[in-house]
């Protein structure tokens, strides 16, 4: 492969690509409700049992076809604290705390172009997986360039691997970790948006 892979940063770095904040295309939007739709499914919370796997769901993306992956966790306000590094005297948010880990794969043959052109795509699919649903009162008012650097307002977003090449050589892999609050990550989804098990995806019943 002719590109270079880069350092995968660590986890806890914030996660900064400014191309994958632009406006993604409504594909990009639709694929994100429904991996959404899969993290929020019972399935996706990790369970040390034999036989569970991550619910996943292959996705075409602009610049390549990968395989997603999402799991979640309860995680504990010291986990919070320790994660957002708060102070001790800092109170965590009074609803339950989800880690969300998303993770891509894909093979190096399936890119259409550069590495750097699937990054985006992934990091994009990433942050609208992340983000709130719209608000068709708009209440808020526009998004600021805050809102855009951390999707959805999540507690923490950190990168483990930026594509990551297997020892294979022939696979790459993404990965992003997020502390999202029970609301968060119980949000509904945008009308007309693909429920769990549909677009192809495994481990989740339709």
């Amino acid at each position: 492969m002719s590109n270079t892979t880069p350092r995968p940063s660590a986890p806890d770095t914030p996660v900064r690509h400014p191309l994958s904040l632009l406006k993604p295309p409504a594909s990009i939007r639709r694929t994100a409700e429904r991996c959404a739709g899969l993290l929020r499914h019972p399935r996706a919370r990790i369970r040390v049992t034999p036989g569970w796997q991550a619910p996943s769901t292959t996705v075409v993306l602009p610049a390549g076809t990968a395989t997603v992956f999402v799991s979640r966790h309860r995680v504990s306000p010291a986990m919070w604290r320790a994660l957002t590094k708060a102070g001790v005297s800092t109170a965590a948010p009074t609803a339950p705390l989800h880690l969300v880990t998303l993770s891509a794969v894909t093979e190096t043959d399936h890119l259409h172009g550069t590495l750097r052109d699937m990054t985006v795509s992934v990091h994009s699919l990433f942050r609208q997986i992340l983000a709130p649903r719209p608000d068709p009162t708009n209440s808020r008012g526009p998004d600021t360039d805050a809102d855009r650097s951390r999707p959805g307002g999540t507690e923490w977003v950190g990168s483990e691997s930026c594509g990551r090449l297997h020892a294979d050589g022939q696979s790459l892999e993404w990965t992003w970790h997020a502390l999202l609050t029970a609301e968060q990550l119980e949000r509904r989804p945008s009308p007309g948006a693909a429920g769990p098990g549909t677009g192809g995806s495994n481990g989740v019943a339709a």
